[in-house]
């Protein structure tokens, strides 16, 4: 055999194993990795649409992970628990955290971004659950497995650090058959709790 005939076999060799690698690093990254197994997420505002009102306050949730180590990317899978949620000041409206339904689920929802960069986490909230006061009486709204409230929270490659995360969703309120309450919020900060360290994020 050739040395040059030699020579490219090894160097297609190592092209293979290169790519061989890229992949198999690819296809593991399937779990994500955080340095806290406490977050809080503070908004400034959390707005409810109803049919009937709208209603704007501050809100505030601390939650927890099960493992720092084994966040596996299963859509529905139990991640966490949302274990403390607060409603502020009311800009419009008045809403009350019915704080007998925590621990709220948190459960794998998806990313966005290619692998291993992805630019945002999203987790569905399951059992969210607040009472709103309308023109008429009270309505109760209650997330569920299959009308989840989002949380989605930004992530900076740079620095795998969580910056900022968003509530969205509609679900259902006893406010009516059929009637479904939008709830938006606005950027809030992502930090440990009690605290303003950052939360970073990686892929392993």
């Amino acid at each position: 055999m050739s040395s040059k005939f030699s020579m490219r076999v090894a160097a297609t060799a190592a092209v293979c194993a290169m790519a061989v690698g890229v992949l198999a690093g690819t296809a593991s990254a399937r779990i994500l990795s955080t340095s806290s197994l406490t977050l809080r997420v503070a908004f400034s505002e959390v707005r409810i649409t109803g049919a009937f009102s709208n209603i704007t306050c501050q809100f505030t949730l601390e939650g927890s992970l099960h493992s720092r180590r084994s966040i596996t990317k299963v859509v529905g899978g139990l991640v966490g628990y949302v274990t403390s949620a607060n409603l502020g000041t009311c800009a419009e409206g008045q809403a009350t955290v019915l704080r007998e339904t925590l621990p709220w689920h948190l459960r794998y929802g998806s990313f966005v971004g290619a692998l291993p960069n992805i630019t945002s986490v999203s987790l569905n909230v399951v059992g969210f659950a607040l009472r709103t006061r309308e023109i008429f009486g009270t309505c109760l709204l209650t997330s569920t497995s299959l009308e989840p409230v989002s949380l989605t929270a930004l992530r900076e490659t740079a620095s795998s650090t969580f910056t900022t995360a968003r509530l969205a969703n509609a679900i259902r309120t006893t406010c009516g058959e059929g009637v479904n309450a939008g709830v938006t919020s606005s950027a809030g900060a992502v930090t440990v709790p009690s605290s303003a360290t950052l939360i970073t994020v990686t892929l392993i």
